[in-house]
């Protein structure tokens, strides 16, 4: 599964009014997050998830076990992203040396949901969460409307709390 392409299918009408009426949102609500978080695309060119892989989230989730090693991969610090498709050459990096870590240190999709969010996303496994982001738009939307609604950020969001959602979804180093 390490390249990570699966049908790629866009948003549909009825997967958006899923996640507006989830979420008791507009349209301007919705497309403020997914402008910002992935210019409005869920997928590269070549119909791969959009993804950020995060160094200091995989140094986590393995226990800073390959801090030495593979520091450009596995790091405390944030950083050495390369954005786009030069992300996924760090992930198969990560997913050689521990997969379910790797898959959980990138943000998945449209919404960019981390993949240690996948239980908030609605999904049992990360592995799930992937798959699904890999098969459509629609899923990657599901994901992100499972998570703001599980984290309450969609009140923030409804509100036009800027800050405080930015600051719940994207942590404390939203501002930068």
């Amino acid at each position: 599964m390490t390249d990570f392409q699966g049908a790629g299918e866009p948003a549909s009408g009825d997967g958006i009014l899923s996640v507006l009426d989830l979420l008791g949102l507009k349209i301007p609500e919705l497309l403020a997050v997914i402008t910002v978080e992935t210019a409005g695309c869920g997928y590269l060119s070549d119909r791969r998830p959009a993804i950020l892989f995060e160094r200091h989230i995989f140094s986590r989730q393995t226990g800073g076990r390959f801090d030495s090693q593979n520091p450009d991969i596995s790091n405390p610090k944030p950083g050495g992203y390369q954005f786009g498709a030069d992300e996924y050459p760090r992930l198969a990096k990560a997913f050689q040396l521990d997969p379910e870590a790797a898959q959980k240190s990138a943000s998945w999709g449209i919404g960019q949901v981390m993949g240690f969010n996948f239980g908030s996303a609605g999904y049992d496994t990360v592995g799930a969460m992937v798959q699904g982001a890999m098969a459509s738009e629609d899923e990657q939307l599901k994901a992100m409307s499972n998570f703001l609604k599980s984290s309450g950020l969609h009140r923030a969001l409804a509100v036009h709390d800027w800050t405080s959602f930015a600051r719940g979804y994207n942590g404390a180093n939203f501002a930068i």
